[in-house]
């Protein structure tokens, strides 16, 4: 297995004071970056807040008088267990754009029990909710659903009890989304890591190309955000970030659905002396020559806060039988203290569900960090999952797969091959090699 390797003789690299504000001159510009020729080449080789949910291009919405509850005329959602059990999980599963101050063009917030009621039956926000989800529409599609424990009770609610339609298929996932802020911090600098225009021939399939940025900062800085720029998406399968010269450490994974990375109070450590691989893995089956210009946007401050860090726990050790199903394990015990901020899980085509647990080893309970259903290689977000870990404490990955192909999958690098990791931020920095004995990836 080998990498294809660009070395950036003209470092493509913008910097671009942030502002506040949303628009208007006051919103920040996202200049082009310089363009140059790339030394070297080769042949091709074969293969807190965090981020908003990505999406499908097209983005279902509320049909405008949908089909309320059937008993609409009579029912008044109770207001005490609208308080107690259905803002909160409004708060979590919809505060994004249906919050207090609206967003993304929703067009209420679900935050005030008196608006939710308010109005003709039939036409309430309430009935209008129940609708949504009761059709499929919201969240609307590239965005979780709630787990079906939620979506009985929104549902319930908001009929008075009297209705539950079938739970609407999809991914489901034991811990909320991280969100990122749609403006980068202010008074942050934007740093883009891009390719150069780099050709993509037609019929090139898994190539895996790093590119090379050297003398991208001239002081120590805290890297605050991270997200990236995706040119051609019909050709880009993930980008992942690395410093230059460590090909385990990642600082930042990218694949369809996931959002931008914000540290809310601190961010990853880089200097003068740091310089960025920026691997792309590219895929174009079709008979159409592309040229690409995707890369990593890095919004960057003084170093002020905390400290953090990717780990990134991972197995290769993976053999799904024909038509068959499988499970691929791999464990690592903590060798010292740290925290775990969140993390995005990541599995190809046939990935079906993902499980990371912790067992303490004070008490040898087992603690779930997170677990998700119904996996969609078009759905990879980064979750919030908060948790201590202390010295001693065994994490554990579990992947699970559903192979509908006639042929055996493993793991490798390829698109058709499998992979089981769980990219996940920690502080303080060391905890970044955290284990006494490693997670087994089973490839070198």
């Amino acid at each position: 297995m080998g990498m294809n390797t660009i070395a950036s003789s003209l470092v493509v690299v913008t910097l671009v004071v942030a502002a506040s504000g949303c628009g208007g001159d006051g919103a920040p510009q996202m200049s082009e970056p310089a363009t140059g020729a790339a030394d070297g080449g080769g042949g091709f080789v074969d293969g807190g807040t965090l981020g908003p949910a990505g999406g499908d291009s097209a983005v279902p919405t509320m049909r405008t008088e949908p089909d309320p509850p059937s008993n609409a005329q009579s029912c008044v959602p109770d207001p005490a267990v609208f308080e107690r059990d259905i803002l909160p999980i409004l708060d979590a599963r919809c505060g994004a754009c249906h919050g207090e101050t609206t967003q993304a063009g929703a067009p209420f917030a679900l935050t005030d029990y008196a608006a939710m009621v308010a109005g003709e039956p039939g036409k309430r926000i309430s009935d209008r909710t129940f609708a949504a989800l009761a059709q499929g529409t919201m969240p609307p599609a590239g965005n979780l659903r709630p787990p079906p424990s939620e979506h009985d009770m929104l549902v319930g609610w908001a009929s008075c009890g009297q209705e539950q339609p079938e739970y609407p298929t999809g991914l489901v996932a034991s811990r909320p989304i991280f969100q990122a802020p749609v403006e980068p911090p202010v008074g942050t600098e934007l740093v883009e890591l891009r390719a150069e225009r780099f050709a993509l021939p037609a019929g090139t399939t898994d190539l895996y190309q790093d590119f090379f940025f050297d003398g991208v900062v001239s002081d120590e800085v805290f890297v605050r955000r991270m997200d990236v720029a995706v040119d051609r998406p019909r050709v880009v399968h993930h980008i992942t970030l690395h410093y230059h010269g460590d090909a385990t450490n990642y600082l930042y994974a990218w694949a369809p659905g996931t959002g931008a990375v914000e540290f809310s109070d601190g961010g990853l450590r880089v200097g003068p002396q740091d310089g960025f691989r920026v691997e792309i893995h590219y895929n174009n089956p079709t008979e159409v020559d592309e040229v690409d210009s995707s890369g990593v946007q890095l919004w960057v401050a003084p170093p002020e806060g905390r400290e953090y860090a990717m780990l990134d726990p991972a197995t290769f050790a993976i053999q799904v039988p024909p038509m068959g199903t499988a499970t691929a394990e791999a464990e690592c015990v903590a060798a010292n203290d740290f925290t775990i901020v969140a993390g995005m899980p990541h599995m190809h085509e046939i990935g079906d569900t993902f499980l990371h647990t912790v067992t303490r080893a004070d008490s040898g309970q087992t603690e779930t960090l997170i677990e998700l259903e119904g996996w969609s290689f078009d759905l990879q977000f980064f979750y919030s999952m908060p948790m201590e870990i202390r010295t001693g404490d065994t994490m554990t990955i579990r992947c699970g797969y559903r192979n509908d192909k006639d042929r055996t999958v493993t793991g490798g690098l390829g698109t058709t091959d499998e992979m089981c990791f769980d990219f996940i931020y920690v502080t303080p920095r060391s905890a970044s090699s955290p284990c006494g004995n490693g997670f087994g990836r089973g490839l070198p």
